[in-house]
């Protein structure tokens, strides 16, 4: 399937989000995005942010910050957050924007990413087309970037492709990615998918 263009990707995941389409129990952002469910994953994260110490942390997509306000950074990261539903943002930039903490709109699959140290992105590509999904890691792979975090599931031997909005689990070391194993792996699985986690690429 083809990618769309970021107005009509900027409709379809607010109307998600204005509708609560993926009915999460904690978030409009889906059950992946509750507290519960992202507790093993936060304490990995936290383990890694302490030893990387990132000067400029992008999580993007970002969702509603529901989980992530519970992620302690180390002092001195700034944190970024960028999603492409700007209702959403304008609500989590009044709520929860600091010093340390602002949040943007931004399109992964259109815009290339910040110069920063490195970029969160969980629950996003398995939303989109190949070819959308393909365009975010290109971004990455031409930035200066140092890591990359993003979900993968080692069981899945074919990416298929979907409709944007829609899911399915993704093999980022698999083709057309094949960004190969990854250095590390946090704990990030589901009911649906428990053997989703979130691995993380060096450039």
């Amino acid at each position: 399937m083809s990618g769309e263009d970021s107005d009509t990707r900027s409709a379809i995941f607010t109307s998600i989000w204005r509708k609560d389409l993926w009915q999460g129990t904690e978030s409009r952002s889906g059950p992946g995005s509750g507290v519960a469910r992202t507790a093993p994953l936060r304490a990995a994260l936290e383990a890694l942010l302490d030893r990387e110490q990132p000067r400029l942390f992008y999580d993007a997509p970002c969702g509603d910050f529901v989980w992530m306000q519970h992620v302690r950074m180390p002092e001195g990261t700034h944190y970024l957050g960028a999603d492409i539903v700007a209702p959403m943002i304008a609500d989590t930039e009044s709520r929860f924007g600091a010093a340390n903490r602002t949040f943007r709109v931004a399109d992964i699959v259109s815009a290339p990413p910040p110069p920063a140290d490195m970029w969160l992105c969980r629950e996003a590509l398995f939303h989109l087309t190949l070819e959308d999904a393909l365009a975010v890691v290109a971004h990455w792979r031409a930035s200066a970037i140092p890591m990359f975090l993003a979900n993968t599931s080692p069981t899945v031997t074919d990416n298929a492709d979907i409709t944007t909005g829609d899911w399915r689990p993704l093999n980022l070391e698999r083709p057309p990615f094949n960004l190969g194993p990854a250095t590390e792996y946090l704990p990030d699985g589901a009911p649906t998918d428990p053997h989703k986690c979130v691995g993380v690429w060096r450039l």
